[in-house]
């Protein structure tokens, strides 16, 4: 899902403590689309919505790691961070989240949560639409002259979108370059600046 900068990113939090789903909700509805599922059942019907999952692993009937599997088999475009109660253990190797947080969390932990996935969901889009982009505006460049070109107002915002598209990339991968670098220092058990 490709969006403008207007649309904001839509949350998902399954957990099945309404009480603590709605605290959540309410840390991240001044930024976010939020919304909220109970159980897995009421969370398919938002699947599609999404942007960013937020889920709880163990549920009554239908646990978070099955749902978690569903999006996976489904090719659901969508980031999701496992926020749980369940300490990890090896068994997460296999499972398809992008993240994974333990509760307790406190709203900052959340928010950096949040805005670490939304960030990923970011990079690969931008950097799709950037390349086609590009890709276009190298085949005018080597098919057409410059002075066809310059008169036309299409190639004109296509090269206003290329260069738009360019900063933003430039500004994602600065970005990228911290969360990666956080979370390698953090998988080889470095100490945080």
């Amino acid at each position: 899902m490709t969006r403008d900068d207007s649309e904001r990113t839509t949350v998902l939090i399954v957990d099945d403590e309404p009480d603590l789903a709605a605290t959540f909700a309410a840390w991240l509805d001044h930024e976010y689309d939020v919304q909220e599922a109970n159980d897995v059942d009421s969370a398919r019907a938002y699947l599609d919505t999404a942007d960013v999952i937020l889920l709880d692993r163990k549920m009554p009937g239908t646990s978070g790691d099955e749902l978690l599997d569903e999006i996976d088999e489904r090719g659901i475009d969508v980031q999701v961070g496992m926020l749980t109660a369940v300490d990890p253990d090896v068994s997460v190797i296999d499972m398809p989240f992008d993240d994974y947080a333990t509760k307790p969390i406190g709203r900052e932990g959340l928010r950096s949560l949040v805005g670490s996935l939304e960030r990923r969901l970011a990079y690969g889009e931008q950097l799709q639409e950037l390349y086609a982009v590009a890709t276009k505006r190298a085949t005018l460049l080597d098919t057409l002259d410059e002075a066809e070109l310059s008169k036309s107002s299409k190639f004109a915002e296509l090269t206003a979108r290329f260069e738009k598209l360019r900063e933003q990339t430039d500004e994602s991968l600065q970005s990228f370059r911290s969360d990666y670098e956080a979370a390698l220092k953090a998988a080889t058990g470095e100490q945080h600046d």
